[in-house]
């Protein structure tokens, strides 16, 4: 019996722990599903459950920390990745989560030696011989990675070359990155990866047209590959081929692969096609997750469609902690310069023919040369006519950067002893806000290209208006608030608009109608406003809504959207977007009555509203709008039926053949003296003496706070 008793109790005990460990096992694997689908609050909590069973469970005490690190917790995450390590100490996989977390903490030198680690324990893992030459690209140790890779045959050679060229090409050596990666395709065909950043290296070049042919070659090799199916979606969406790219993005969510802003890289591209159809389901979804600091979607998406300003503030913090965080070792050490002339640095790519230097070139032009010594910063494409020679002819220095690091254009600012470092891109295409990262100046303001918040402290001020920040919206911007009388936004008085002077038929509108007119990106239009834009068509018999074809597929989708509100498709008129020249300066002259440009496209319609302040538009109403989305729909709210009574009358006058345009309160008047002053008038003395003393302030230790001009 004695004999029984012992074999029994095992048996009995076994049983048990079998179901145990299988329904742990079970938990794990809906836990990982889960996360891989970003759902991370509901992963956490089966990882919990799994901890509490099981509480050495490595497995899910590093998946719970990488949860925490996805959202931005990365003190949580250090702790609990931290515990997975001491139940196995030999996981390369939790040493390089270890050092990410670590990266993102800014520990940098910590993160190094997690990634040195992983690499030890995996000589082929690639994305640890990333990481860890972007942590030594960050400590400055730059010539330290390269040497360090090992060489080896197989799959440790293609590591090495491909981890070299990635260093080469962050450093924007694209041609010699270009070298390294053939190379390492030389050795293995089909590496995915290899491929994928070959072609990243082509479209650094310009050389998009090879891109695509690499791209469906990796894809033909493996098509579900996230990583090549993902940058062929952004390459699609760099071209405008926003049809494509949303092929591409609905495929990578499908897999499950919703890292990398996927999410919100399919709403922009969606909203450049006007394809609205899950619009509030997606932006409830980008919410959602970006309040449980989710990083899902960059900044300048979430600006252009949806969200609270805390919810852009919070999602301009995820992005810079992710993408652009402070450096740890700050160039500017409180160095006092003693110039006789202040230096301003601006930062662009930009500074060829584009919209911002179009805007801004009289700006340069206008600087007080006795006062200021302006550095034009260029890291976008080296045209040498057109804008960018008037830009350099403009300035009293020139530095074509295109080809250097961030820390590079970094130091070379603190070697020319900037004073206020002016950064002109904030979070649009081709930005490089980890230069200010390093903190190369006193002074870092951003201007003009981006109205929302950067959500950096390296940041110090932003120049704006009233209409773009509200007083009360200024608690969710960590800049200082520069405020600038009427308006933030400079423009060119040499603008040439337009030589010739089409009719209405050769740029497709009807003789006799009223035009509303709206030259934004068709990314801006939202449902919300494209609805009261459908209203006034309504009240304003035989009207029409002329718009921008920013892309091949926007026309189709937004007559689409008309024709469910009521309204003959027909009535919807797309004009073809001229590089340099604005489509609204077309039809400028007496011929055009009832023109109204609807809402701010930033620098589009403003040369029509110059142009108008001449005196060659007449019949022109000018509503000025912003770019504030809340402010924007009350303002639109206030559009009543008083008023369109009086377009109704207008658009009689205007099948007439007179030109009156009746005035409402919500109108600007046409005032030719202030608007000349305004185009040509010299900067007050006043902000020249602000400017001055606020150098001063920084120089003595201290930080000046909000003010207005």
């Amino acid at each position: 019996m004695g004999s029984g008793s012992r074999h029994n109790g095992p048996h009995r005990a076994t049983v048990p722990e079998a179901l145990r460990t299988r329904a742990i096992a079970e938990a794990l694997g809906r836990a990982v599903e889960l996360h891989q689908l970003g759902r991370l609050p509901k992963a956490q909590r089966l990882y919990r459950e799994v901890l509490q069973k099981d509480p050495r469970n490595f497995e899910a005490s590093r998946l719970l920390g990488l949860t925490m690190y996805q959202q931005g917790r990365h003190a949580e995450g250090y702790a609990m990745i931290s515990e997975g390590l001491k139940a196995d100490p030999n996981s390369a996989q939790a040493h390089f989560d270890h050092g990410l977390v670590l990266q993102a903490l800014n520990r940098s030198d910590e993160a190094l030696a997690s990634y040195t680690r992983a690499i030890d324990l995996n000589p082929s893992f690639a994305e640890a011989f990333f990481n860890r030459g972007n942590v030594l690209r960050r400590l400055g140790r730059h010539e330290q990675h390269w040497t360090a890779i090992p060489t080896r045959s197989g799959s440790g050679v293609i590591t090495s070359r491909r981890s070299t060229a990635k260093e080469m090409r962050d450093l924007r050596r694209s041609e010699e990155a270009l070298a390294s990666y053939g190379k390492a395709l030389a050795i293995k065909l089909d590496d995915v990866a290899a491929l994928t950043n070959y072609v990243n290296a082509l479209r650094d070049l310009n050389r998009s047209g090879e891109a695509f042919v690499i791209y469906d070659r990796a894809l033909a090799v493996s098509p579900d590959d996230k990583i090549a199916l993902f940058n062929r979606a952004i390459g699609l969406m760099t071209i405008r081929y926003y049809e494509r790219a949303i092929v591409d993005f609905e495929r990578l969510l499908s897999i499950g692969a919703a890292e990398g802003h996927v999410q919100g890289h399919l709403l922009h591209c969606r909203m450049h096609s006007g394809d609205w159809r899950s619009y509030r389901t997606d932006c409830s979804l980008i919410i959602e997750n970006v309040q449980a600091n989710q990083h899902c979607i960059d900044p300048f998406e979430l600006l252009t469609v949806c969200g609270s300003e805390a919810d852009h503030l919070l999602c301009s913090q995820l992005y810079v902690q992710k993408e652009c965080p402070p450096s740890t070792s700050p160039i500017w050490r409180g160095e006092l310069y003693r110039h006789e002339r202040i230096r301003v640095a601006y930062l662009s790519a930009d500074f060829h023919d584009h919209p911002t230097a179009f805007l801004a070139a009289g700006l340069f032009e206008r600087h007080d040369r006795a006062r200021f010594e302006t550095i034009a910063v260029s890291f976008g494409p080296d045209q040498q006519l057109g804008m960018r020679a008037r830009i350099r002819d403009a300035v009293d220095h020139f530095c074509n950067v295109r080809e250097k690091s961030d820390q590079d254009v970094a130091e070379l600012l603190q070697d020319l002893e900037v004073d206020i470092a002016v950064d002109l891109k904030g979070f649009t295409e081709r930005d490089r806000p980890q230069i200010l990262a390093f903190r190369p100046a006193p002074i870092q303001v951003s201007y003009l290209g981006y109205p929302g918040t950067m959500g950096a402290d390296y940041i110090d001020y932003i120049i704006a208006d009233r209409i773009v920040i509200p007083e009360s919206h200024r608690e969710y911007y960590t800049e200082k608030v520069v405020y600038l009388p009427d308006s933030y936004q400079v423009n060119d008085s040499k603008r040439q608009i337009s030589e010739g002077t089409p009719s209405r038929a050769e740029v497709g509108l009807p003789q006799a109608r009223f035009v509303f007119c709206s030259f934004k990106n068709s990314y801006k239009i939202t449902p919300t406003v494209f609805d009261i834009w459908m209203r006034l068509l309504r009240g304003v018999e035989g009207s029409v809504l002329w718009l921008l074809e920013s892309n091949g597929g926007v026309a189709h989708h937004l007559r689409r959207e008309a024709a469910h509100r009521g309204i003959a498709p027909e009535r919807l008129v797309c004009a073809v977007h001229r590089l340099g020249r604005s489509p609204c300066a077309v039809p400028a002259g007496r011929s055009v009555l009832g023109y109204t440009p609807m809402q701010c496209s930033h620098g589009r319609e403003r040369c029509a509203v110059g142009r108008g302040a001449h005196g060659d538009m007449p019949g022109v109403v000018v509503r000025r709008t912003c770019r504030c989305k809340r402010a924007e729909r009350r303002r639109f709210a206030r559009i009543d039926q008083p008023f369109i009574g009086r377009l109704r009358a207008t658009g009689a006058a205007t099948r007439d053949g007179r030109k009156g345009v009746s005035g409402d309160q919500g109108e600007t008047p046409y005032q030719p003296k202030r608007v000349s002053a305004l185009r040509h008038g010299s900067v007050p003395s006043t902000y020249r003496r602000r400017i001055h003393d606020d150098v001063g302030a920084y120089q003595a230790g201290t930080v000046p706070e909000s003010f207005t001009i």
